[in-house]
């Protein structure tokens, strides 16, 4: 994801922490949220904001930009709350919602749609909170931002939410009488298997040294199950496993891009963590992206997420729509002090929001980029972008971003770590070659509509 999301327009202030300021770039989106405590209690009366073609990870932000009036009208007064009040504890907090079976299949259109009703009871989504956001407006600046910001203040609320945890969708919740705004409230209910599992037992020796036993040894003492039954659903043996994947192979590895990644998870022991991690950053599809969302233990997360990478049938990327090679999971990268990782959220001036990957490379002969390179509004410092379809079926792709002449000649860009033009294809157009998803479907069945 972008480190700063600099190409939004205006001014942004940060509010998490009751409208406590500090500095996001010194901070990881883990960090932040560990600052940040949700139980069941505050979630009787939350409001869900529906997306299409995104999908919201614990740990991780969404920009987003809002026109509805109703959303304006609602967030304009809980961040007037947050301001006046000032707690430590006290944030604005909404649920982010993906898309649906059904509404996978539709169209790209990442803008709220808020219609009320039962169906969306036992849907699975995220709580997220408002990290910062443009409805902080300082009337006596007089700057261009500031004026900006001011003139737009009615019609658009600009703004960047960090996920908590999970939730489940229980029933619909009727909202205070005091309520002005007419928006869908839900009673949300938190959802459990994203903690870590506790550290194993430890015993002292004779010589007064530490001994860890691994808890697969440790329950395999003390159960009649064998050890190796209990390496196979145990987390850290499934994280130690997919993290050989990714570092042992070295620079020759076809997953380097996501070992060089300045997010890469150093710690060992987080595997919730980690299995959003990567599920955010490998080249999975809209429907790969939403199933392990609704995957309930973090077990079944990383067996997921393990058996996409084993599988050599599926290292090539290609368009959802006609199967047509696109690149290669090879290709994908990050750009030095740009992005986080090999994929990241980025919104338009539409609203749209668009989980983008990143890759050094295409198949060029199977793309077709129509248009003149536009730097407005470019997601990117110093590149322009222009639009790539498939050239077989015509879908929409993602963007071909080349670096402007200027940048290149002033030397405000290190050429030798970002490439003059990379590829940028969105999750909701791509998917990994073969039927992975329907292959492992059977295996890891959703269970997001069961109690």
């Amino acid at each position: 994801m972008s480190l700063q999301h600099s190409y939004l327009p205006g001014v942004t202030q940060v509010i998490v922490g009751g409208g406590k300021k500090f500095n996001s770039s010194c901070h990881t989106s883990r960090a932040r949220r560990s600052i940040i405590n949700v139980d069941g209690s505050n979630l009787d009366c939350i409001p869900v904001l529906k997306l299409h073609g995104v999908v919201l990870y614990p740990g991780f932000s969404l920009p987003l930009r809002l026109r509805d009036p109703r959303w304006i009208s609602y967030l304009r007064e809980k961040v007037d709350e947050v301001r006046r009040v000032r707690s430590s504890n006290m944030n604005v907090i909404l649920g982010i919602l993906p898309p649906a079976d059904r509404e996978e299949e539709t169209e790209s259109s990442s803008i709220a749609n808020n219609s009320s009703g039962k169906k969306d009871i036992g849907r699975i989504g995220t709580v997220a909170v408002i990290e910062s956001t443009n409805i902080f407006v300082d009337e006596d600046d007089t700057s261009e931002n500031q004026r900006s910001s001011r003139m737009n203040y009615h019609d658009e609320v600009i703004l960047t939410v960090l996920g908590l945890c999970r939730f489940r969708i229980l029933s619909c919740a009727i909202s205070h009488p005091s309520q002005i705004v007419d928006l869908p409230m839900y009673r949300l209910g938190l959802l459990q298997g994203d903690a870590d599992p506790p550290h194993p037992p430890f015993c002292v020796n004779m010589r007064g040294t530490i001994q860890r036993h691994s808890w697969d040894i440790f329950l395999h003492s003390v159960s009649p199950i064998p050890r190796h039954c209990w390496k196979y659903v145990w987390p850290h043996h499934l994280v130690k496993k997919i993290r050989s994947i990714i570092v042992d192979g070295g620079p020759m590895s076809e997953w380097d891009g996501l070992r060089k990644s300045s997010s890469f998870p150093c710690s060992k022991s987080d595997s919730g963590y980690f299995s959003f991690w990567l599920a955010t950053h490998l080249p999975l599809s809209l429907a790969e992206k939403v199933a392990i969302l609704e995957m309930e233990a973090v077990t079944e997360r990383l067996h997921y997420i393990l058996s996409f990478m084993r599988l050599k049938s599926h290292r090539g990327i290609c368009c959802r729509s006609c199967d047509s090679r696109l690149a290669s999971v090879v290709d994908l990268f990050s750009l030095v002090g740009i992005t986080e990782g090999t994929s990241g959220a980025y919104v338009n001036e539409h609203g749209f929001v668009h989980q983008t990957m990143t890759l050094k490379k295409a198949v060029e002969e199977n793309i077709w980029c129509h248009g003149e390179p536009q730097t407005k509004d470019s997601w990117f410092p110093g590149y322009a972008w222009t639009i790539a379809n498939c050239r077989r079926c015509y879908h929409h792709l993602g963007w071909r971003f080349t670096i402007l002449p200027e940048e290149e000649e002033e030397g405000s860009i290190d050429i030798y770590r970002h490439p003059k033009t990379f590829w940028g294809f969105s999750a909701m157009s791509i998917k990994a070659e073969g039927n992975f998803h329907d292959q492992v479907n059977s295996n890891f069945p959703r269970n997001a509509g069961q109690s």
